[in-house]
């Protein structure tokens, strides 16, 4: 009965969000009928078994035990391969269009060491792109807080975003906002050099290109 219950509930979920084209009370007998087909029933056997159960109720509660739990399993790990699918789009959509090192100092002791810059001179730009930058960090400790600053160079228009960088470990920021004709796009992070002893290591630095993901799946439905 638990295989029997799942299928129907399948095809039920399929009536509800197809409704135009199950709108037709023989297309939907159609469908439920397909399941009593692969299972070997009829509806009558069906319907006779539902009286059973109606009368055997902690039979029934068990059973749909079973059934919302293999439901749950099921979604699981239907969303796991959605994910999947959505992170390998992620990866082929992303380029990094830095070409520098991926690993630099920052030293607040030296004026020529307490800053780094990176331009990108020219961007294969199309609308819904971003551009991201991410990185690791070592070395901060109380009061030494780096800044980023980051230059967006538009047709018409320059978009100027300032952040600090607060914490050990991974990095990212993403840029979205108004950068429909990107021209040219540079980023620096600067460390102060009024703090003294502070050193910075910046490793994994890249400038990513995050192409539109049009086609991206959206998560999965919850079943019924």
């Amino acid at each position: 009965m638990v295989d029997v219950l799942y299928d129907m509930n399948l095809a039920e979920s399929e009536i509800e969000v197809n409704y135009e084209t199950f709108k037709d009370n023989e297309r939907r007998q159609e469908l439920l009928n397909t399941v009593f087909e692969k299972h070997k029933i009829t509806r009558q056997d069906f319907d006779t078994s539902l009286v059973w159960y109606n009368a055997h109720l902690e039979v029934y509660f068990k059973i749909c035990d079973k059934v919302n739990k293999r439901y749950a399993a099921d979604t699981e790990q239907l969303q796991k391969k959605i994910d999947e699918e959505n992170r390998l789009l992620a990866e082929r959509s992303r380029v990094n269009i830095y070409k520098g090192g991926g690993s630099i100092f920052l030293q607040a002791a030296s004026r020529l060491q307490n800053t780094i810059s990176f331009k990108v001179d020219s961007l294969e730009w199309s609308s819904g792109d971003n551009l991201e930058i991410s990185f690791d960090v070592l070395g901060l400790n109380k009061g030494v807080e780096p800044d980023l600053l980051c230059y967006v160079f538009c047709e018409d228009t320059v978009i100027i975003e300032k952040e600090k960088i607060s914490a050990n470990g991974s990095f990212s920021k993403l840029m979205t906002p108004g950068m429909n004709k990107v021209k040219s796009f540079s980023v620096s992070i600067h460390i102060s050099d009024t703090i003294p002893n502070a050193n910075i290591l910046i490793n994994k630095f890249g400038i990513f290109l995050r192409k539109n993901q049009g086609n991206a799946i959206t998560e999965t439905p919850q079943p019924i």
